[in-house]
This record gives C-alpha cells, structure tokens and sequence, in this order.
C-alpha cells in the first residue's frame, strides 16, 4: 500500500509539473462540461479565476468560448471524435481550438479536453505567402500587357484598381508631374469623388505626400500621417481621412512622369515588400509610356520619310 501511495505521489507530481510547464492552453471539462482543471496558460489566456472551478464551460463567456464550443463539446462526447476549429480572438490572434474526449485507464470517457494552440505567426505567414503570389500575378499581367504595347492611360486605370485590391487600400492614385505649375495633377484613382479626377492638384514640395517622393526618389511609406515629420499632409489626404500609404515615383524620363499611391483610412503597417510591389507596378507603367513613346517617334519618322519620297517625286 506504501509502495501503491508513493507511486500515486509520483504521479500526481508529474502531471502538476505538466500543467505547470506546458504552454499550451488546456481545460478538461467533466460530462456535464463544468471546468475540472486547467493549465497556467488557460487561465491567462482565458482569464480565469479559482472560483471557475466546477463552473460551465459557457459561463466563461470570452470570444474563444461561443456557443458553438458547448455543441462541438456535445458532439464529440456522443460520436468520441475530435473536432479542430480556428478562432480569431478581438486582438487578432488565431488559435487552433481542438476538443478530445476523455479516457480514464479503463476506456471510459468522463469528459473532454480542449487545447488551444496559437497558429498566429503561422495564419499571418500563410497570408503573407498569399499576398505575394496575389502581387506577383498583377504584376505579371500588367507587365505583358505593357510589353504588348496597350495604351499606357489604359494600363494605369487597370493598374490602381488591381493594386488597391491587392494592398486591400482605400485609396489609390496616379499623379503626373506637372513642373511648370509645381504640382501633380490627379489623373487616376479610385476611392476618390469622381469629379476631382482631372482636377485636383496637390504640392510638388515637401507640403505633399507626393511631393516628398520626388523630392526622396524613394518608396515612400507613411505608418500615421498625423505623425509624419518628413513632410505636410495636402488638403487632399487629409480632408479624406487618410492615416497609412505608400507612393513610388513613375520614372522613366526626366523629370519624372509621376507618382503611383496607395492610402487606407485606418493604420496600417505596409512592409518593404508591399513597396518593392507598387514598385514594380511604377515600372511597368513607365514601361508602357516608353514603348508608346517609341511608337509615336517610329510613326513621325516613318510620316516624315513619305513627306520626303513625295517631295523628291
């Protein structure tokens, strides 16, 4: 009997050191679902107390613990299978929820198990992956139509509507650089009132968003524009309510055609990755602005060189 208590001590030993150690948040829930015990890491991401102890499952009321756990909890009591959902919590974490039933030594089943496994950094990989393929597929599609010679306005209405949906913006736009008025003429975008397009205007200085990407000839990107130190927010950005973006410069030529932008209403955290992308939007457009331009010498040179043979005959 001695030997049988040690034993049992040793046990009860190891599994206080496993709840102790492990990081991975777990409860076990009786047949009834009433919390029997759960892990250090439950209870911080949880935020349970003592008390909860012998209470419901449901009566913890947090944004892992919905009604659709009590009813998977049901389930996999009656059939004795596992179930695996993901959840997102209110801070943008994603958890892998898994419910196990219970088995004591002798196979009967006395309860549940629930773990929650954080597969956040894997969610925000997988997304990213997505993203980038989205990015790159856009880019591709842009640049063999640049290189089939569409026309170049064509190309850059099609090419804000891809990028804003791809970069999930609010906003996005092309400005020609205009430096005999000092200023960038908004010639395309989407998200903006229709009957400034063609119309508004915006700083060719540092009292611009734009103007400072012409000035740095670099990505730009902007975390707060309430914020931002290295330039003014313009009239534009700012009557909109814009927070976060991004602009490149369009250029091919000298000076610049322009500058190709991106903006949200909320803050966001744009990566140099999502630069390097609009980037590359920048580049097939000036690739089709140089190809209709080579197209427009060929034609004046080959209507030249008919005004001459009819000349000399």
């Amino acid at each position: 009997m001695k030997e049988k208590i040690e034993l049992l001590q040793v046990a009860n030993n190891d599994v206080q050191n496993f709840f102790t150690s492990t990081d991975i948040p777990t409860l076990f829930l009786n047949t009834n679902l009433e919390i029997q015990r759960y892990t250090p890491a439950a209870e911080q991401l949880l935020q349970m107390v003592p008390n909860d102890i012998g209470r419901n499952i449901y009566s913890l009321g947090k944004n892992l613990v919905d009604d659709n756990l009590v009813d998977e909890c049901r389930q996999v009591l009656k059939n004795f299978q596992p179930i695996s959902k993901e959840k997102e919590t209110s801070d943008g974490h994603w958890f892998t929820r898994r419910i196990t039933p219970y088995r004591t030594e002798d196979l009967k089943i006395e309860g549940v198990v629930i773990t929650f496994q954080n597969v956040t950094e894997i969610k925000h990989l997988s997304k990213r992956a997505e993203t980038r393929e989205k990015q790159q597929q856009v880019v591709a599609k842009l640049g063999m139509q640049a290189l089939q010679g569409k026309d170049p306005y064509e190309l850059m209405h099609q090419a804000i509507r891809q990028v804003a949906h791809v970069l999930d913006a609010d906003f996005s736009k092309i400005l020609k650089y205009q430096p005999e008025k000092n200023n960038l003429l908004l010639i395309a975008g989407t998200g903006w009132q229709e009957e400034i397009i063609g119309k508004e205007t915006v700083p060719d200085d540092y009292n611009s968003q734009a103007g400072y990407t012409l000035l740095s000839k670099e990505p730009v990107i902007v975390k707060n524009l309430s914020e931002e130190k290295r330039f003014h927010g313009p009239d534009l950005l700012i009557n909109n309510g814009v927070v976060s973006g991004m602009s490149c410069l369009i250029n091919h030529t000298t000076p610049p055609f322009g500058v190709i932008a991106v903006h949200t209403k909320k803050q966001r955290e744009y990566t140099q990755d999502d630069a390097n992308f609009l980037l590359s939007v920048a580049n097939m457009i000036s690739t089709a602005l140089r190809s209709r331009e080579d197209k427009d010498k060929i034609y004046a040179s080959e209507e030249q060189f008919k005004i001459i043979i009819l000349f000399h005959n």
